[in-house]
């Protein structure tokens, strides 16, 4: 059964990881960290700039998981659904060193798996 997911998607020259979830039981294992690094990875390869991302406020293990991938708080904060505007998420950012833009690190897999390790229970 799987335990992680993430997703990226590439918008020119710039991307954003649009999802990442470990399952609970999971968790503190290293898998969030091998999920960021496969997606900031293949948008490298695409030669993206610049990945972006949003966190919801008061998730600080999510923040702390991205801050040591290299992302930072714009400044940027915006509500979460419209009609729950006191629910809001910050946005975080991340260059692209232009050696991770030609390709360099960890390869993408498509699947259940991520740099070469299982992500099944």
């Amino acid at each position: 059964m799987p335990v992680g997911t993430a997703g990226g998607l590439r918008q020119g020259d710039a991307a954003e990881l649009t999802s990442i979830w470990v399952d609970p039981r999971h968790r503190g294992r290293g898998i969030g960290d091998d999920l960021v690094r496969t997606v900031v990875d293949w948008t490298g390869r695409q030669g993206c700039r610049v990945v972006r991302l949003w966190v919801s406020e008061g998730n600080e293990p999510a923040e702390r998981l991205y801050a040591r991938h290299g992302f930072v708080r714009t400044g940027e904060v915006q509500p979460i659904f419209a009609h729950e505007p006191r629910r809001r998420e910050f946005a975080m950012a991340r260059r692209q060193p232009a050696a991770e833009r030609a390709g360099r690190g960890l390869r993408w897999i498509l699947g259940p798996a991520v740099a070469g390790r299982s992500l099944r229970g």
